[in-house]
């Protein structure tokens, strides 16, 4: 229990460094995430692995997303401080994941989809994201999109164990 309240409250750091900092702060923010990637997973291969996965299923995700206009960056691909909050999430996700498994999956799924949606609305309140289909709409994507992500994450668990 001890490790996942210290890796989530590194995990809101790393999230305010990069939704805060965006562009400003991208190349420290992405230094900070590849670090405690090196520091914390080290050897465990399966760790990798599941870092590696998520944060791509991730990135694609969202430039799918700024693709199809729900989405509004300052930059014309993603940016890089949002890949990095990917690589960020899925190094947060192995951790978390061990606590979701715990609880009924559609506890923890909506639990899941609910602080997933959470994020982006906090990310565009702070300005480092527009909605240009607005907040209700996007709102229920995004509920819908890490709904899906939060139960194949903790279907898939296993295999990276």
């Amino acid at each position: 229990m001890k490790a996942l309240l210290l890796s989530s409250c590194w995990f809101q750091c790393l999230w305010f460094a990069a939704v805060v900092g965006r562009e400003a702060w991208q190349w420290l923010t992405l230094t900070m995430v590849i670090l405690t990637l090196l520091l914390s997973i080290r050897t465990n291969a399966a760790q990798w692995r599941w870092s590696l996965a998520v944060a791509l299923f991730g990135i694609v995700l969202d430039s799918i997303n700024q693709a199809a206009g729900f989405f509004v960056f300052n930059s014309a691909h993603l940016p890089w401080w949002m890949m990095s909050l990917w690589l960020a999430f899925a190094w947060y996700s192995w951790w978390l994941s061990d606590l979701l498994r715990r609880y009924p999956v559609f506890i923890s799924v909506l639990l899941g989809a609910l602080a997933g949606m959470l994020s982006y609305l906090a990310g565009a309140y702070l300005q480092a994201v527009m909605l240009p289909f607005g907040v209700p709409l996007t709102a229920v994507i995004l509920f819908c999109q890490w709904g899906v992500l939060i139960g194949l994450m903790l279907a898939y668990r296993g295999r990276f164990r």
